[in-house]
This record gives C-alpha cells, sequence and structure tokens, in this order.
C-alpha cells in the first residue's frame, strides 16, 4: 500500500475514533492492515481490535469486550511502548479502566455504558514524516 493511502486510512480511523464512532475507526484501519506487513500489520490488527472492544461495550457485550480486549493486547506486546506516533501503554491503561468497568458489572447483567470514560487519540509524532517514523517498518 502506498504511504499516503495508509496516511489517509489511518488518519480517517483516528478521526472516527475520537469521535467515538468505533466501528466506522475499525473499518479504515482495515484497509490499512490488509494494506501493510510485518509490525506495522500487528499494529493495526491491535488497534482494530481494540477499536472492536469498544463497540462490544457500546452494545453492552460483556463478554465481547473482555475477549477482544486481550486479544489486542497479545497483537501489542512486541510493539514498543510508543509505536506509530501512539503511546500503546497510555492506550492500553485508559482501555483498561473501560474494560475493568465491564469486568465489574454483575455476571449476567449488561455493564453500564459510560461515553465520559471514552478519550481521544492524540499522536505524539507523525509516523509517516518523522525521522524515526516506522515507514520502513
Amino acid at each position: 500500500m502506498p504511504l499516503d493511502e495508509e496516511r489517509r486510512c489511518y488518519e480517517q480511523g483516528l478521526a472516527h475514533f475520537n469521535d467515538h464512532d468505533f466501528f466506522e475507526a475499525h473499518e479504515a484501519w482495515e484497509f490499512a492492515w490488509n494494506g501493510t506487513s510485518g509490525r506495522r500489520s500487528t499494529f493495526y490488527q491491535g488497534l482494530i481490535q481494540m477499536a472492536v472492544a469498544l463497540v462490544h461495550y457500546q452494545r453492552r457485550n460483556r463478554l465481547g469486550v473482555l475477549k477482544v480486549f486481550e486479544r489486542a493486547r497479545g497483537k501489542w506486546a512486541g510493539l514498543p511502548d510508543v509505536y506509530m506516533g501512539l503511546d500503546l501503554r497510555d492506550f492500553e491503561a485508559r482501555m483498561r479502566d473501560i474494560v475493568d468497568t465491564v469486568g465489574r458489572a454483575e455476571p449476567g447483567e449488561p455493564p453500564p455504558v459510560e461515553p465520559s470514560r471514552f478519550f481521544p487519540i492524540q499522536l505524539q509524532y507523525d509516523p509517516f514524516t518523522a525521522p524515526w517514523a516506522e515507514a520502513g517498518d
């Protein structure tokens, strides 16, 4: 996938995520995932799964949130703390805050949805132009 196309997909997904439209974020990032390989592909796969966990959260699907979040964490386990401009460990901690509320819900009861727990993604650097860019990754 050409870098300009990957950038477009990544940024579209970020915009959707920040608008709390997690399903559309996941859709945008799928194009980037399918067009990349190696660590970048693994990064996108984890990011997609994080967004899907939030879709499950919005739908009050307790088991979906818990399972998909753990799979996403596994994808990011081998990546640097900050990758593609995103602080992965901070992102995981923010997601853990949501997941923990789901885990505290009574079994059989749908977890409460608290939109105030949603958080914006702010990149620490432009992964497509920074000197340390992962573009060749």
